[in-house]
C-alpha cells in the first residue's frame, strides 16, 4: 500500500520543479486587461498567481488535498469561497465528520491519513467540542503549511482549457475587490459541486441511473434526474424556565402522522432526516431548497413545542439554526472507472486503490420528508471496507 508521499507522485508530482511559497507568482498585472474586462470588474485589482497545485474548494476532501500536496512538496493554492474551511463539516452547516467507524458493527475499524491526524487533534484541543473551534483547527492545519497559499471568501467562475487540458482558472473575490488568474501544474476540483470540472467542459452524471446500465439492483428502473436532498440543522438548548415558541406564518404544519417513519426523542442536535430538495436541481434551486427546508425545519420545531406530544421539550429553545443546506450528491465527474454497487458489496480490491471506504451504502428517497410512508434512509452495512481505485479521481477527457 502507498504512503501519501507515493501517492502524489502517481499525479506526476515527482516530475515537476517544485516551487517554495516564496517563488510562488504573484504580480500585478493591470495593463493586459480588455475593456471588456475592465467593465465587469472595474474597480477590481487583478493578481496572476501560480503553483504546481491549484486546489478549488475547502471543505474536507480540498483541505485534504490541499495539505497532503503541500506535505509532499508541492506549492499549492486552494481557493474557497466562503470563510470558514470544512464544508459540510464547517460550523455553517454542523455535519460532524463520520466515516467506516461509525456504524456499531464496524466500530473497530479507523479512517486512518488526515482525518484521523484531524480527528485526534480535534479530542486533544477541542475538548469543549465547538463546531467552530473545528473550524479554526482546521485553519491553523492549513496556514501553518509553508507551501499553501489560501484564499477565502474566493470563487472560482471561469476555466481556460487548450488540447482538452486546464490551461488556467479564473476567481473572484468580492470581498477584496479582486480577481485572479491561476496557473498551476495541476488542478483538483473539490467543489462539492463539480464547478471546475463542469465549466471545463468534462464529462459528468447527474441523478440516478437506470438498473440495467450497471445491473445494480438498488437502482430505479429507468434513469432520472432525480437525487437524495439536501438537509439544514438546528440545535436546542435547555434553559431553567419555559420557552415558549410561535413559529414564522410561513413555515409547516406537522402531526404525529408525519413522523411514524422519523422517531423524534431529542432536541439538541436537529436531525438529519430534514431533508427536502431531491426533486429539485440542488444547484440551480438552491434558494428555493433553503426557503424550504427552513419552512420545514420551524414546522417541526413548532410541532415538538406545541403539539402536546413532547412535554418535556417545555424548556427547551432553539440555539442555532443552519442558513445553508447540506448538500448530499451534485455533479459525478465521469472518469476511466465508475465505482458500481457491486464492487461495493464485494469489497473489490483495485490494483490502483488509493483509498478505502467503509461507510454502509446509504440511499435516501428523493422526496425527502414529504415522503413520510418512506424510510428516511436505506443503509446496507458492508462486511469489508472497499477500495476506490485511481481511475475513479481524475475526469475521462479533461486532463488535470
Amino acid at each position: 500500500m502507498q504512503n501519501r508521499r507515493d501517492f502524489f507522485k502517481i499525479w506526476g508530482a515527482g516530475a515537476v520543479s517544485l516551487m517554495a511559497l516564496s517563488d510562488i507568482n504573484y504580480a500585478l498585472d493591470n495593463e493586459n486587461l480588455t475593456v471588456e474586462t475592465q467593465r465587469k470588474f472595474k474597480g477590481f485589482t487583478k493578481k496572476k498567481i501560480s503553483a504546481d497545485v491549484l486546489v478549488a474548494g475547502g471543505g474536507m476532501s480540498g483541505v485534504c488535498a490541499a495539505i497532503s500536496a503541500a506535505r509532499n512538496g508541492a506549492s499549492v493554492i486552494l481557493v474557497q469561497n466562503r470563510s470558514r474551511l470544512g464544508g459540510n463539516a464547517s460550523s455553517e452547516i454542523r455535519m460532524h465528520v463520520v466515516g467506516a467507524n461509525s456504524p456499531e458493527k464496524t466500530r473497530e475499524w479507523r479512517e486512518t491519513g488526515l482525518v484521523e491526524e484531524f480527528k485526534l487533534t480535534d479530542s486533544a484541543t477541542n475538548l469543549q467540542r465547538s463546531f467552530e473551534v473545528w473550524d479554526l483547527m482546521l485553519y491553523d492545519k492549513i496556514v501553518s503549511e509553508k507551501n499553501i497559499t489560501l484564499l477565502l471568501d474566493t470563487d472560482v467562475y471561469d476555466v481556460d482549457v487548450k488540447n482538452s487540458a486546464i490551461n488556467k482558472v479564473y476567481a473572484l473575490s468580492s470581498l477584496l475587490e479582486e480577481y485572479y488568474e491561476i496557473e498551476a501544474q495541476y488542478y483538483i476540483d473539490c467543489t462539492g459541486d463539480a464547478t471546475v470540472a463542469a465549466v471545463a467542459g468534462a464529462d459528468y452524471m447527474r441523478g440516478r441511473e437506470g438498473k440495467n446500465l450497471f445491473n445494480e439492483s438498488l437502482a430505479p428502473d429507468k434513469s432520472d434526474l432525480k437525487t437524495m436532498g439536501n438537509s439544514i440543522l438546528f440545535f436546542g438548548k435547555e434553559f431553567n424556565q419555559p420557552m415558549p415558541y410561535i413559529k414564522p406564518e410561513w413555515a409547516r404544519t406537522f402531526t404525529t402522522k408525519d413522523f411514524v417513519n422519523r422517531p423524534i426523542n431529542s432536541w439538541e442536535y436537529g436531525y438529519w432526516w430534514l431533508e427536502w430538495g431531491g426533486e429539485l436541481d440542488a444547484l440551480k434551486d438552491n434558494r428555493k431548497i433553503r426557503h424550504e427546508l427552513l419552512r420545514i425545519l420551524f414546522g417541526v420545531w413548532d410541532y415538538i413545542k406545541n403539539s402536546g406530544d413532547h412535554p418535556e421539550s417545555a424548556n427547551w429553545a432553539l440555539d442555532w439554526v443552519g442558513m445553508i443546506p447540506g448538500k448530499r450528491e451534485s455533479r459525478r465527474v465521469i472518469g476511466d472507472h465508475i465505482l458500481i454497487q457491486s464492487e461495493v458489496e464485494h469489497s473489490e480490491m483495485f490494483p490502483d486503490r488509493v483509498c478505502y471506504g467503509g461507510w454502509p451504502m446509504d440511499d435516501h428517497p428523493p422526496q425527502g420528508i414529504d415522503g413520510k410512508d418512506l424510510k428516511p434512509c436505506q443503509q446496507i452495512y458492508l462486511d469489508n471496507p472497499y477500495s476506490i481505485p485511481l481511475r475513479c479521481l481524475y475526469s475521462r477527457n479533461i486532463k488535470i
